[in-house]
């Protein structure tokens, strides 16, 4: 830009100086309309240098008394109001005048920052006199602010991290339609922002309003959205936020893995109700629907056969896993996880029998899932034990189990094992017939433990725990605290299953009288609670 082609920069120093004198005195006493200040101020048209003041003209003064804020550090919460943000396309403008414009709102714009004013920053990403690159580069600046450690709780909420983001989705909304491209780690970055702060619903509004202006989406751009949509669901519990999310993005866009850790995803149980249902629908019709999502993959049949298994689809699931046995694109971790759901679908379904049969035969290529394998044989067994009436046979289960569980956990750690719990003798009765099976499956189900090193942690503790405190009263404190002292050495991780366990220990040793153990369990338990995270 040349100075040359500037109706202002032909001006004499004395006319300039006074213009600007009266123009940053109106500045200064208050006038926020900055068309109105240059008005009053505007040299004579008598002038020699100041004669035809046509718009075009007039559109360069504002520029100078902007100017002149800045050198003279004008608060920047005013300078805002000065700048006259406009949505509006400017038509018949001379060149040098709108990069004289284009300049001016930089350097205003910069002050915002440098200010920590990122809700106005934000705001005049939208002025329709910038550059096409212009609104990505300022906010390329305005994301590198927020990403070094702003606080949250900003001096000024109006001005925060969060509100930033809002503004910046509202200014990108006029952008979109008269802007060229948007670049892919722009977005991207957008998008982690607003992750990092839990703004769920936002990010769906951004990826609906701003997805036709990304150029040139590649593999590793869709691995990216893929990771934050594994984030929303893994991370911060938000599976019905990450498929708005999934549905905000182009189906070009979409991948299995997105699907698949939405549909797969853990507290799935707690997602009860018509909201739950409706978005899993519209997952599945795009899975059906989609042309390159249509096509099978060991992602989606593992998906498919998660939400059988959380609704007890015992055939449906069975088909699902000898389709996921057909994959050649089956992971060992996804076929290990897809050996525990058959499993515990069988168990709810209520046929531990054909559960212990499946495990015999699958528990080989499962071994990442041992432990909640295990747990879930014994729940079976547990269940079935409902079907023994008389409390000898209830006591005679449980024993074979208790001495089933130490001897896993002999195997397992390598520490020094405390010994075998004092058990009470048993009546020399014959258990019954009812008895004498779910023996037969506990007796599978060790051996099982023994071929495959199937290891118990505190949730096993914790499930014998309970049987025992609802069907074995013979069993002593001693006894108990024997089975507690199977647990695994402590780590970060363990201390919520810890609590949970102690809690349970705490209440059996409850009901059977002794205080003393008790008050044990309890100080045991507020160790715990300091500990776990809330």
């Amino acid at each position: 830009m040349t100075s040359r082609a500037l109706w202002t920069a032909a001006w004499r120093a004395p006319v300039r100086g006074v213009f600007l004198l009266r123009g940053m005195a109106l500045v200064q006493s208050g006038v926020r309309n900055l068309h109105r200040s240059v008005s009053y101020s505007m040299p004579p048209s008598s002038s020699p240098n100041c004669s035809l003041h046509t718009p075009s003209r007039r559109d360069e003064l504002p520029c100078l008394v902007l100017d002149a804020a800045l050198r003279a550090q004008t608060p920047p919460a005013d300078l805002l109001y000065h700048c006259h943000i406009t949505t509006d396309i400017p038509c018949g403008l001379p060149r040098a005048v709108l990069q004289r414009q284009r300049a001016a709102l930089f350097r205003v714009f910069c002050a915002q920052l440098s200010a920590g004013r990122f809700k106005d920053a934000a705001y005049m990403l939208r002025d329709a006199r910038l550059r096409p690159s212009q609104p990505k580069h300022m906010l390329r600046m305005l994301l590198r602010r927020l990403g070094q450690h702003v606080s949250t709780l900003s001096t000024d909420p109006g001005q925060s991290a969060h509100a930033a983001l809002r503004e910046t989705l509202r200014s990108f909304e006029y952008d979109c339609a008269r802007r060229g491209h948007l670049d892919t780690q722009v977005f991207l970055r957008v998008l982690e922002h607003l992750l990092s702060r839990h703004m769920h619903t936002d990010m769906a509004h951004w990826a609906q309003s701003t997805a036709m202006m990304v150029s040139h989406p590649d593999p590793p751009f869709y691995a990216a959205l893929a990771a934050l949509v594994h984030r929303m669901t893994s991370t911060h519990r938000a599976p019905i936020q990450a498929a708005a999310f999934i549905e905000a993005l182009p189906p070009a866009w979409r991948t299995h893995a997105m699907y698949h850790d939405v549909l797969v995803h853990d507290r799935e149980v707690y997602l009860a109700g018509q909201e739950s249902m409706a978005w899993r629908k519209r997952l599945w019709h795009d899975l059906r629907t989609i042309p390159h999502l249509r096509l099978p993959s060991a992602q989606g049949v593992l998906a498919q056969l998660s939400a059988h298994a959380h609704c007890v689809h015992k055939y449906r699931v069975w088909s699902d896993w000898l389709a996921l046995e057909h994959q050649e694109d089956a992971s060992p971790e996804m076929r290990a996880r897809a050996v525990w759901l058959v499993t515990r679908t069988f168990v709810r379904a209520g046929h531990t029998r054909l559960a212990v049969r499946f495990a015999e035969r699958h528990a080989s290529s499962a071994p990442a899932h041992g432990t909640p394998l295990l747990n879930t044989l014994l729940t079976g067994i547990l269940e079935d034990m409902r079907k023994c009436r008389s409390v000898h046979d209830r006591t005679c289960v449980l024993r074979h189990m208790y001495e089933c569980v130490w001897q896993a956990a002999r195997r397992c750690q390598t520490n020094t094992m405390p010994t075998l719990p004092v058990l009470p003798e048993l009546v020399s009765l014959a258990p019954s017939r009812a008895a004498q099976r779910v023996l037969w499956l506990l007796a599978r189900v060790e051996r099982l433990i023994s071929t495959h090193v199937l290891c118990p942690n505190v949730q096993t503790l914790q499930l014998l725990i309970r049987a025992a405190t609802k069907w074995d009263a013979s069993m002593d404190s001693q006894a108990l605290w024997d089975m507690a002292a199977l647990a695994p050495p402590r780590s970060p991780h363990t201390h919520r299953m810890r609590y949970s366990f102690f809690s349970e220990l705490a209440s059996a040793l409850q009901r059977r009288a002794d205080s003393r153990s008790a008050r044990r369990a309890r100080a045991l338990l507020r160790h715990h609670r300091r500990r776990v995270k809330p």
